[in-house]
């Protein structure tokens, strides 16, 4: 179905709502394979040309990216506690609503359901890898969803969701709340230390070489078990300082890519880190 030709177009459909159906069935069980085989498809659909364009071709795959959104949008709002908020998501990838999305966030509570932490973790996978997808058909949806993001709790992959976002708003935003969440868990007081890091890791890209090592230094603190946290929390931490020296496929892409400007001196050091847990 990732190949997506216009020849398959009934095998694509059927095969993106039987994965709809499937999670919405699943409630809290994992769905990390049907949540990232969504996101694969709709970024393949943006990838192989414009979604917005007038040729048969183009608006098939705009119709596929849409429905493939919309089913990742549903299990995603499926784990938060207002129906508002989840309304509107799927609505506004289906140019079904008019509202601003300011006006469904505020004063609202937009947390997750409690339990709900591995279809979160499996939908962030998804919504990251369809993310550039999501922008071309509604960056209403992107904004919300970096909203809603900001007030989940720490380890149940709001570090890809709120970096993914940011990538793709193109805004001088900075997500609150990870850096005290990094300190606290150095003290012992926190889980989720390696979603937040993550974050961090994530959006530093390019950044001076003082904040990929704060990465870097801070990670080799949560592996060598000076700050509370899981064994999830430690391979987190692991994960992020790869992701300063370039991109993970199936972390928010689907194509590895190398940070031009990183040094081979950083390289040596996440080398190293990566060795002492190997």
């Amino acid at each position: 179905a990732a190949r997506l030709c216009r020849a398959a177009d009934e095998r694509v459909t059927g095969l993106v709502e039987e994965i709809d159906q499937s999670m919405q069935a699943r409630g809290n069980q994992s769905a990390a394979g049907s949540a990232f085989g969504l996101g694969v498809i709709a970024s393949n659909c943006l990838a192989a040309g414009d979604l917005n364009g007038s040729d048969p071709s183009d608006q098939w795959r705009h119709r596929v990216a849409r429905s493939t959104v919309s089913a990742l949008l549903r299990a995603f709002g499926g784990c938060l506690q207002n129906e508002d908020v989840r309304s509107y998501l799927v609505a506004s990838v289906q140019s079904d609503t008019k509202q601003d999305f300011a006006d469904v966030c505020s004063n609202q509570d937009l947390g997750a359901k409690k339990g709900y932490d591995q279809m979160m973790k499996a939908t962030a996978v998804g919504l990251s890898i369809a993310m550039p997808t999501i922008t071309s058909i509604s960056s209403s949806a992107v904004t919300c969803l970096y909203t809603v993001s900001e007030q989940l709790p720490w380890g149940g992959g709001k570090g890809l969701l709120i970096s993914s976002c940011v990538k793709q708003l193109n805004e001088e935003l900075k997500p609150s709340g990870f850096l005290d969440t990094l300190s606290a868990a150095r003290d012992g007081a926190v889980g989720g230390s390696g979603d937040a890091l993550f974050c961090v890791a994530s959006l530093a890209g390019s950044s001076s070489s003082k904040e990929l090592d704060f990465v870097v230094k801070t990670a080799n603190g949560f592996m060598a078990g000076r700050a509370s946290g899981s064994g999830e929390d430690k391979f987190a931490s692991l994960v992020a300082m790869c992701v300063t020296i370039g991109d993970i496929p199936g972390l928010g892409t689907c194509r590895p890519s190398i940070n031009k400007s990183i040094k081979k001196t950083h390289v040596a050091k996440v080398a190293a880190a990566i060795k002492k847990v190997a």
